[in-house]
């Protein structure tokens, strides 16, 4: 995802000693999720570009 020219790097990570999931943008702290898969689910979201915001 490139963002203003920028390449921008989208992570989801085990967060801390938790059950939580965090998703990171650049390395700086975006959601914490209950689950896996809804950190996921966001980071879909953020990397999908088909031209349509909701």
């Amino acid at each position: 995802m490139k963002q203003n020219g920028a390449k921008v790097e989208v992570s989801v990570e085990h967060w801390k000693r938790s059950r939580f999931w965090a998703v990171l943008v650049n390395g700086e702290l975006l959601a914490v999720a209950v689950y896996k898969k809804g950190a996921m689910a966001i980071k879909d979201r953020l990397l999908r570009d088909d031209g349509k915001r909701t």
